[in-house]
């Protein structure tokens, strides 16, 4: 079936199939739900939240299998949800064993749209290079917005006790690892634009860099920070060394010249609270609480090793597994607003105590996965000069970020189709083309 779109080309129209049309919407709603996912906040709409990110992906995912629809004999690439369908099977016999069998289906289905449907329609649009440069555009932007907006709120918010004020953003307490991604790729173009004697273009990077670096130390976000740490040390492995000692240079300086300032009083804090259970420092109360969480996953796992107390069911098994007197609310954020706990704020104990220990090893084993071919293809294309030569190494610093950010809070939720695009990534065999 074809329709006529009213191109000319040397004075006859040409006819383009509504396949193709329907894939160009589908990737043109991709690029439009990334940059959502990064700067819009959440909806709620009783007890269902989402973001406009994962509407507008799920409509591209729409508009990709009618395009698959109409022309059944384009390929279509399935490799990528081997791990998120294996997650998911898991979950379906760890169903067996749930607490709450409606909550569990909510989880099956969440599972479904969230991680299955993105790991399917991601590698099937972004299929070759230059796409990969463009979705990697597309989250740059998307950080860039977040960055503009959270310097913007703390200004007007000023300084709290003489301090740097809290901002999340608009995405909340993921949005220091969004900044974290940002911040890689403005690196690695930084980078590209110095190799290639484009003055304009470094110093246009240059300022992505802070701006990106300013809005991650805003959200004062821990796990971001050390997430940034382990991203540059991957990205100077995987590609170029100068990167790892750059980072380091520049954080040095930093430290150096702002050490003892008044503002940096409560980053010091929250620094020295990742290594130490100190009592006062700011995060303190965070860090017993996740400890908290932590134990009562690990007693919910050793009651149920195998099938685990099913998907979304955590909060109705954490009473009898808590330990005693931990409260089952936590003031989060700037206005310490009282959140009920949903999860353990931990994505492999999540998996661990709802779904067992298979769910455990699925998570692990995609991410590892993931960052083995990101890897494999960053040795093989370590050309500098070649626009598209740094992908495959900044997609493994963001694989990184993602592995950090599972140890902090939870990939189980809606939001994160940055990070189920990147880990899909790996699996799109045309690309990460070899350049020479």
């Amino acid at each position: 079936m074809t329709i006529a779109t009213g191109v000319v080309s040397r004075g006859a129209p040409r006819e383009r199939p509504v396949a193709d049309d329907l894939m160009v919407a589908a990737r043109r709603l991709l690029w439009v739900a990334v940059l959502c996912t990064m700067t819009a906040p959440r909806i709620e709409l009783g007890s269902v939240h989402f973001t406009l990110g994962d509407v507008l992906a799920e409509l591209s995912a729409a508009c990709w299998l009618a395009s698959w629809a109409l022309a059944p004999s384009r390929p279509m690439l399935v490799r990528a949800a081997f791990w998120p369908l294996a997650i998911l099977g898991v979950s379906v016999v760890s169903a067996a064993s749930s607490i709450n069998m409606g909550a569990t289906g909510v989880g099956l289905v969440e599972l479904t749209i969230l991680w299955v449907l993105p790991a399917l329609l991601v590698p099937n649009l972004v299929s070759s290079p230059p796409r990969v440069r463009d979705f990697l555009t597309c989250v740059s932007a998307g950080s860039l917005i977040a960055a503009g907006m959270n310097i913007v709120e703390a200004l007007r918010v000023g300084t709290v006790d003489g301090g740097l004020p809290q901002v999340w953003g608009a995405v909340q307490y993921f949005q220091g690892y969004f900044q974290v991604v940002g911040l890689i790729i403005a690196v690695s173009r930084l980078m590209n634009s110095v190799a290639s004697k484009r003055p304009l273009s470094a110093f246009s990077w240059v300022i992505a860099c802070m701006l990106n670096a300013i809005a991650l130390l805003l959200t004062q976000t821990r796990g971001a920070w050390l997430a940034a740490l382990a991203a540059m040390v991957v990205l100077g492995i995987a590609w170029r060394p100068v990167v790892l000692i750059g980072a380091i240079g520049v954080l040095s300086i930093g430290v150096l010249a702002f050490w003892g300032a008044g503002w940096t009083g409560i980053v010091g804090e929250r620094v020295q609270s990742i290594f130490t259970l100190q009592a006062g420092l700011e995060g303190f109360e965070s860090s017993i609480g996740r400890l908290a969480l932590a134990v009562t996953a690990w007693q919910i796992f050793l009651a149920h090793p195998l099938l685990g107390v099913g998907l979304k069911n955590f909060p109705l098994a954490m009473p009898v597994y808590a330990p005693s007197g931990m409260p089952l609310a936590y003031e989060m954020g700037r206005d310490r607003v009282l959140t009920a706990v949903e999860g353990p704020h931990n994505t492999y104990l999540r998996l661990l105590s709802e779904i067992g220990v298979l769910g455990l090893v699925g998570l692990v084993g995609w991410q590892a996965d993931s960052m083995r071919r990101f890897y494999q293809e960053s040795r093989a294309n370590r050309s500098v000069d070649h626009p598209f030569g740094t992908h495959p190494a900044v997609l493994l610093a963001a694989a990184t970020v993602i592995a950090v950010y599972n140890f902090f809070f939870e990939m189980t939720q809606t939001g994160m189709l940055i990070f189920i695009a990147v880990l899909s990534l790996a699996y799109s065999t045309r690309s990460f083309q070899r350049v020479r």
